[in-house]
Parts: C-alpha cells; sequence; structure tokens
C-alpha cells in the first residue's frame, strides 16, 4: 500500500473545519512508508545506471563489481534512516 492510499483509508471527517484530519500517528506511518519506497525507487535506479551504464560504456570492471556497488549504495542508503 502506498503512503496516499494508507491516508485516505485513516483518514476522519474534522469537526473544527470542514475536511479531514489524520492521526498523528497516522500521518507518520504515512511519512515512514514514502521513505521507504523513495529508498527502493533509488536502490533500483542506481542498480540499473551501474549495470546498464558500465556495460554499454565498456566498463567492464564496473561491470564485474557493480553487485558490490549496488550492495555499498544499499547500506548507505540504510544507514541514512
Amino acid at each position: 500500500m502506498k503512503a496516499e492510499e494508507y491516508l485516505k483509508e485513516n483518514r476522519f471527517e474534522s469537526a473544527e473545519y470542514a475536511g479531514y484530519d489524520v492521526a498523528y500517528e497516522d500521518a507518520k506511518e504515512a511519512v515512514k512508508m514514502e521513505r521507504k519506497e523513495m529508498e527502493e525507487k533509488a536502490i533500483n535506479a542506481f542498480a540499473s545506471f551501474v549495470e546498464d551504464y558500465s556495460h554499454e560504456a565498456g566498463f567492464t570492471e564496473i561491470c564485474k563489481e557493480s553487485e558490490h556497488y549496488i550492495k555499498v549504495f544499499t547500506k548507505m542508503m540504510k544507514d541514512k534512516r
């Protein structure tokens, strides 16, 4: 489930103003979901770049080590949390 869907499912009508509101904990969960999705997109984009570009450009050393670079990038992303 995406963050936007999660928020739509967990919203409620607000008595204070004409519209909807979400609980603080639900908003925090949605942000966490969005960050995880963006992290996954970044890792996938980096993996695609390393594998595809390196191969196309003829950088055989990078191609051979692409799995290593992807693991390092993934670890860096997770350490930044």
